[in-house]
């Protein structure tokens, strides 16, 4: 699960919040997972960028696919997969911070 920004919102050159929702990010097959994130002083994850690169066939032939960099504020996650989708749970909403985790 994460929190997606859609839009930033501003009034003139002011910052005024964020539209924000909850979206799940769903990556299929995946393979190769590696994990090398540090919580050992907060639980939350900022996602900073999300790279997809190396596209290739599968060893069978029938399906592309990539590897995937995820890099956070605590670390980095990568793996290979044969795609992936970001399913919005509800509209957005205007938000004072980058997260939701204050209206949940």
């Amino acid at each position: 699960d994460i929190d997606y920004i859609f839009k930033w919102a501003k009034n003139d050159a002011e910052q005024k919040g964020f539209w924000v929702s909850p979206c799940e990010l769903l990556f299929f097959n995946v393979a190769g997972l590696k994990i090398d994130v540090d919580f050992q002083d907060n639980m939350l994850l900022c996602i900073s960028d999300i790279r997809r690169k190396n596209e290739r066939l599968t060893p069978n032939g029938k399906v592309i696919e990539w590897d995937f960099e995820i890099e956070c504020d605590h670390g980095l996650i990568l793996f290979s997969a044969t795609g992936f989708e970001q399913r919005v749970r509800t509209q957005p909403v205007l938000s004072e911070t980058q997260d939701l985790n204050e209206n949940r």
